[in-house]
């Protein structure tokens, strides 16, 4: 048996790990540190109300076209003034109907105990269209600037057309002039 004494070596310091220990500390101070300088965006958050909510209300869309017309609920507005748009969000609000200027015109007709010109039997958008064609608008036009495909204002222009008793866009011209619709 050989009993020598062994040699003492020197402690080997490995550091890698109080780097993690270091990192650590310093996040866990970071997120820990209050700071003096509170922000500068205040925001109020509303509080709910203690009644409970008994009727879920249908949602109010507002649309606005390419050509910068509002609808309201997919109804026109008689024009594009931020007064007729206000009165019309109020009215769908109150539980009112906002309706366009050919519904309107329809039942002012109906109310007055007349009979109904031919053309308030027609739709808001064939109404549309009989606007821009007795405008003298194309169809590739209408289409265009309503957003819809060539045949889509042809079925409307027909439509329309059948509704009136007319045959052709120059009668459509004529019977727009005689009521006062352009």
């Amino acid at each position: 048996m050989k009993l020598s004494p062994r040699r003492r070596e020197d402690p080997e310091l490995n550091l890698t790990s109080l780097i993690d220990v270091v990192l650590l500390l310093v996040i866990f101070f970071m997120v820990s540190t209050t700071f003096v300088e509170e922000g500068r965006l205040r925001v109020e958050l509303p509080t709910a109300s203690e009644e409970p909510v008994t009727a879920i209300q249908d949602p109010i869309v507002i649309t606005i076209t390419a050509q910068g017309s509002y609808r309201v609920n997919e109804q026109a507005l008689v024009n594009n003034s931020s007064e007729t748009l206000t009165a019309a969000l109020r009215k769908v609000a109150g539980g009112g109907v906002a309706i366009s200027e050919a519904t309107a015109a329809s039942l002012l007709a109906s109310a007055r105990g007349g009979d109904l010109p031919p053309h308030s039997l027609l739709s808001d958008r064939e109404f549309e269209v009989f606007r821009l064609l007795a405008g003298g608008r194309t169809p590739t036009e209408i289409a265009e600037q309503l957003h819809l495909s060539v045949k889509t204002v042809s079925t409307h222009k027909a439509h329309l057309q059948r509704k009136l008793g007319l045959t052709s866009t120059a009668a459509l011209v004529r019977y727009a002039l005689e009521h006062d619709l352009l």
